[in-house]
């Protein structure tokens, strides 16, 4: 069975992808994007971290620090991205 990603986790490295450009920042803000931005509750962000690093989107440097990592999918083009999430 092919490798499914979440669609709300592509949109979500994506808007960082193009706020920090692969560089490091804090988690902080981070927390403050999933909550102002896509209104997920404060109980559930360390949940969203840990999942996109287990999707292998982001790399958490130390306690405060992350950095993202490069996405093997073309988030430009949608018929790559419909096949990510499984839509065909």
């Amino acid at each position: 069975m092919k490798e499914q990603t979440p669609l709300i986790y592509l949109c979500i490295h994506k808007r960082l992808e193009d706020k920090y450009q692969n560089e490091l920042f804090k988690l902080k803000d981070l927390f403050s994007i999933l909550g102002r931005i896509y209104h997920i509750n404060k109980k559930f962000h360390y949940a969203v971290l840990k999942e996109l690093e287990n999707l292998k989107l982001m790399k958490r440097i130390n306690q405060h620090i992350v950095k993202m990592l490069k996405c093997n999918v073309d988030l430009e083009n949608t018929s790559k991205i419909y096949k990510k999430v499984g839509l065909f």
